[in-house]
Order: C-alpha cells, then sequence, then structure tokens
C-alpha cells in the first residue's frame, strides 16, 4: 500500500535477476494502493504478466496496511512450493531463486533468514509453502511494525526446521525511514510501540508452533491481467 516508488525500482529488476529460473512467480499484492500502481503495472510490465512471471492481485477492500494480514495473504494466492516474502523496497540479487532451490534440495526441512541483516532487509523469510502453512503463517494479531518477522522464525524453528543464512550479497534494499513504514497503517503506532507490543505477545506464546489466523475470502482479491 502506497509504496509505488520502491516498485517503480525493484519489481523489473527482481524479475529479469532471476529470469532464467523456470516456473518463477513474482506475486504482487496491491493492497487499495491509491498511487497509481494498477496504471504502472499495466504500461510498464505487460510482458512479465501476459508470461505468468508476475501475478497482480488486487483488493479494494482494507482502508489500512496490516503488514502480517498482506503477507499471508500473499503467501497464500502463490502456487510455487517455494515461498519468499520479498518487500516492496527490496532487490533479489542476481540468481536469488537458484539459490533457495539449491539449497532446500539438499536439506528440505530448512527455512531462509538472515543473520543481523542490513536495513531493510529483515523481512526476507524464504519456506516451503507446506510448512508456511503447517506453522500457520504469520501472527495477525500483531500490530504496526516489527517483530512479527521473528515470531515466524521462532515458530519455524520450534516446528523444527533448520535455519539457513542467506547470504549478504542477495540482501539489498532502498533505504528510508520508519515514518514510511507506518504512514498506512491503522492508528500509526510507532515503531517502538509496535516492536514492544508485538514482543510481549510473542514471548508470551512461546510454546506455540501454529497459529490460528482469521480466514480470508479468496473472491475480494482480484487478479489484474
Amino acid at each position: 500500500m502506497g509504496r509505488l516508488e520502491h516498485i517503480k525500482k525493484t519489481l523489473l529488476k527482481n524479475i529479469r535477476d532471476n529470469d532464467d529460473y523456470p516456473d518463477i512467480e513474482f506475486v504482487l499484492l496491491d493492497y487499495n494502493s491509491n498511487d497509481g500502481l494498477e496504471q504502472w503495472v499495466r504500461e510498464h510490465c505487460a510482458r512479465e504478466l501476459a508470461s505468468g512471471r508476475l501475478v497482480y492481485y488486487q483488493t479494494k477492500k482494507p482502508d489500512h496496511y496490516d503488514s502480517s494480514r498482506a503477507k499471508n495473504i500473499a503467501h497464500n494466492l502463490a502456487t510455487g512450493e517455494i515461498l519468499c516474502n520479498v518487500d516492496a523496497d527490496n532487490f533479489t540479487g542476481k540468481d536469488f531463486a537458484f539459490y533457495l532451490n539449491n539449497i532446500l534440495e539438499q536439506e528440505p526441512h530448512c527455512f531462509f533468514t538472515h543473520d543481523r541483516a542490513p536495513g531493510g532487509c529483515g523481512g526476507r523469510i524464504a519456506i516451503s509453502a507446506g510448512d508456511f502453512r503447517a506453522i500457520g503463517g504469520y501472527n495477525e494479531r500483531m500490530i504496526g511494525w516489527g517483530y512479527d518477522d521473528n515470531d515466524l522464525r521462532s515458530r519455524a524453528e520450534r516446528f523444527g526446521l533448520q535455519k539457513s543464512i542467506i547470504p549478504y550479497y542477495f540482501l539489498r534494499s532502498i533505504k528510508h525511514g520508519n515514518d514510511l513504514r507506518v504512514v498506512n497503517m491503522l492508528g500509526t503506532p510507532s515503531v517502538k510501540e509496535s516492536k514492544r507490543h508485538n514482543k510481549d505477545l510473542s514471548d508470551a506464546s512461546i510454546a506455540l508452533v501454529c497459529i490460528k489466523n482469521e480466514p480470508y475470502d479468496p473472491a475480494e482479491f482480484k487478479r489484474i491481467r
């Protein structure tokens, strides 16, 4: 929601940096963005839409951005066996999809994360679709921005998945302030407040592995071709 200026810089570059990987699918979720995202995608991404390498879904329902819910929906709309969250301000790096696939072929019971990731790349997590759904995805009780990724990683480890560290050369992002991260969120909670609330929520459910979130209606999300 409201991140077109980042999408302009990252989306097509990420697709082209992974263009040699067969059957790759970039799922772009337009979470009621009002910044001209649909028009830009139609004008600049026609080839990618036609090929199916870019799949664009749009909802007009949400009034505010909800990070955990948006990520869960995008992951559930995806059809691949390997799921990876790539934030709008992130660059995947050349052949990132090959890297993920190669590691998972050797170690199928793992998930991918970072080791003190550079700023802006904390949300880069990859996991098999089956394991993601088994643990229930991101915890939608979390508010604002921050710690939802930490919670997902913790539950993946409690589920028995091994942690695989993504090399730094795949972790690059557009630098910006926290104000842009929370501007479209309900009540615009500060990052500090969000992280404190979300960490307390995660700590209180330390034994929990599988999260039960409210189901979503697939009919709400229109595929734009």
